[in-house]
């Protein structure tokens, strides 16, 4: 009899285990393989599904806003009043100091310098008739002296030429029967033409008496105008010979201003008369450092001759008395004006009646405005420009009495849309021009407005 030992079927005691058949096995797998497919794949779209209808439920079950009609709001515009009146307009201009009057003051005799005028330095002062240098005058002396003596002895010539045309005249009234030919022979025996030499023997020794005199006069160099010393080229103890530099000098009375202006607005400025009076007055800003100074009065002397090369505009000078304030009625607070400053220069050009003026900023593209009629409407009017100025423009009067004009800025324009005003009553439209140039450069900074 065979006995039974430990089994893997009997376990370690001998007790039977129950072993899982393979097909069991397989059925199981199927199942957990199920589950898992219906956790990640068919719970997700299970839920977004419940969401879903939730949502669908809540709109379906949600209240419905009574509907109205949405009311159209006009934009609002600044508005500034369009006042025709007279203005007084300008030009203005930019132009160059040059001297009203340049001096070369050179030598007329020859000799050794002996003195000179302290002032007689770049950028002195001399006033007119003032003694600039002295030349030695020893030789031209002596030469005065000389002919001085020249001179009486040609008049002691001429006393005794006279002496004998007495004698002469007795002898001919002796023998002028005896003598064929009389007549033509009366001025020999007359001693007249012995007569005229010694005269005009007399007055050649009174011209260089006059020469010499003129040339002692000459050792004295004196300034030939109020003036101011730009170069000086000689010093005490040189020599120096007729025609010889000495220095250049300009007037201190008056300096010019050499402008450029449109030719278009040349029937707006009067010239001065050859006295050099009645030409449009104006005032002259010197640039220091950024800051503009006290104006300087001056006056358009007359109109050249050419073009300028840059821009072809006529060009213009105007008269500035007392430029650097050397003057005994001199302002001590006026700035002087050097030459060769580059000035800023504004010339009154009269009084334009019957305009409006607006800001820059308010005249659209092609010469429009945008104006506010009677009934809110916005219109686009074309207007005729009759001055242009740095920060307003000058136009005709085609306006109605009711009639505003927009001033602010709008992104879209259309003729006939009502406008909502944003205006005081009475709005100045000087009180709108700055304002309005500001926004303007603020919109676009790489903008500016200039004169034209």
């Amino acid at each position: 009899m065979r006995g039974h030992g430990p089994s893997p079927e009997n376990g370690c005691h001998g007790r039977r285990r129950w072993v899982e058949a393979p097909q069991f096995r397989s059925y199981h797998t199927i199942m957990r393989l199920f589950a898992r497919i219906l956790f990640k794949v068919v719970l997700p779209f299970a839920v977004i599904g419940g969401a879903g209808w939730a949502v669908y439920m809540l709109y379906l079950t949600s209240p419905s806003p009574a509907r109205r009609d949405v009311e159209s709001l006009a934009p609002v515009v600044s508005v500034a009043d369009l006042r025709p009146g007279s203005v007084e307009i300008e030009i203005e201009a930019f132009g160059t100091v040059v001297p009203a009057q340049q001096v070369e003051l050179r030598a007329q005799v020859v000799g050794r310098i002996v003195e000179r005028h302290p002032e007689l330095v770049p950028g002195g002062v001399l006033r007119q008739d003032s003694e600039v240098l002295r030349i030695d005058p020893t030789d031209y002396v002596l030469r005065v002296r000389q002919e001085e003596v020249a001179i009486e002895s040609a008049r002691a010539q001429f006393e005794l030429e006279r002496g004998q045309q007495v004698v002469a005249a007795r002898e001919w009234n002796l023998l002028k029967d005896d003598i064929e030919n009389a007549q033509e022979m009366a001025d020999f025996a007359l001693r007249r033409p012995q007569q005229r030499m010694a005269q005009a023997q007399l007055e050649a020794a009174k011209n260089r008496l006059n020469l010499a005199q003129l040339d002692l006069d000459r050792t004295t160099l004196s300034a030939p105008l109020n003036a101011l010393v730009l170069d000086e080229f000689v010093d005490v103890g040189q020599l120096v010979t007729s025609q010889m530099r000495v220095a250049n000098l300009v007037g201190t009375d008056r300096f010019w201003v050499r402008v450029s202006v449109p030719l278009n607005r040349l029937g707006r400025i009067r010239f001065a008369n050859s006295a050099g009076d009645g030409g449009s007055r104006a005032r002259v800003y010197v640039d220091t450092g950024g800051i503009l100074s006290r104006p300087r009065e001056a006056h358009v002397v007359r109109l050249l001759g050419s073009l300028s090369e840059r821009g072809r505009m006529a060009r213009l000078l105007l008269a500035i008395d007392d430029p650097l304030n050397l003057g005994p009625d001199a302002d001590p607070d006026a700035e002087p004006i050097l030459l060769e400053s580059y000035v800023r220069v504004v010339i009154d050009a009269g009084v334009l009646d019957g305009v409006c003026e607006i800001p820059r900023a308010a005249l659209r593209e092609n010469d429009r405005v945008w104006v506010r009629d009677a009934d809110g409407l916005l219109q686009i009017r074309d207007v005729d420009i009759l001055w242009r100025r740095r920060d307003t423009v000058l136009i005709k009067n085609n306006f109605s009495p009711n009639e505003k004009l927009i001033t602010s800025r709008l992104a879209m324009v259309l003729p006939g849309m009502p406008v909502r005003t944003a205006a005081l009553p009475g709005a100045d439209i000087e009180a709108h021009a700055e304002k309005a140039v500001e926004d303007e450069t603020a919109t676009d900074p790489t903008e500016s407005p200039g004169v034209l």
